[in-house]
C-alpha cells in the first residue's frame, strides 16, 4: 500500500493512527445515536460505515482518500464496539447475558484475527491490500441486512 499510494512514513503512521482516533469519537457518540434512532438502526449505521469505508479504501488513489476511508471506517468501529454488547445485553435473557456479551467480544477479536490472516495471505499479491479492504464490504453488507431479522431492544422501545 505504501508504495502504491506513494506514502511517506508520517502519512503511513497517520493513516494507521487515525482509525483509533475516529473509533474513540464514534464510541463516544454511540449512546446518543442509539437513544435517538434505536439499537438496530445504530448497528446498521455502523455496518454502512464499514461498507463505505471499505469501498473508499479499496479504490483510493492517494493519501486524502486513504484518510477519509480510515476515518469513516474508524467511526464505524467505535460505534460497533459500543453498540454490539449493549444490544446483546438488552436482548438476551439474564441467565445467558454474560456469556453472550463475552461471545460478542470473542467474535470481534476473531474478526480482527481473520482480517490479519487475510492480509497475510495476500502479502506479496499485487494490489492485495485493495482486495483485503474490498473483502470488508461482504460482512458489513450481510450484517446490515441480518440485523433486521432480530427484534429491536425492548429497552429502546
Amino acid at each position: 500500500m505504501k508504495p502504491d499510494l506513494e506514502l511517506n512514513d508520517a502519512q503511513q503512521e497517520q493513516s494507521i493512527g487515525i482509525l483509533n482516533f475516529a473509533a474513540a469519537l464514534g464510541g463516544a457518540c454511540t449512546g446518543f445515536i442509539a437513544d435517538a434512532v434505536g439499537r438496530r438502526w445504530t448497528i446498521t449505521a455502523a455496518n454502512l460505515l464499514f461498507l463505505v469505508g471499505s469501498l473508499v479504501l479499496a479504490v483510493c488513489n492517494g493519501f486524502g482518500l486513504l484518510m477519509i476511508g480510515r476515518i469513516v471506517m474508524g467511526f464505524g468501529v467505535g460505534i460497533a464496539l459500543v453498540i454490539a454488547p449493549v444490544f446483546t445485553a438488552e436482548l438476551v435473557p439474564a441467565n445467558i447475558r454474560g456469556s453472550l456479551v463475552a461471545l460478542s467480544d470473542v467474535a470481534t477479536n476473531f474478526g480482527i484475527l481473520l482480517g490479519y490472516s487475510i492480509g497475510l495471505g495476500l502479502w506479496g499479491v499485487d494490489g492485495g491490500w485493495r482486495i483485503m479492504f474490498a473483502l470488508g464490504i461482504v460482512p458489513a453488507f450481510v450484517l446490515a441486512i441480518l440485523i433486521w431479522t432480530v427484534p429491536e431492544s425492548a429497552r429502546w422501545l
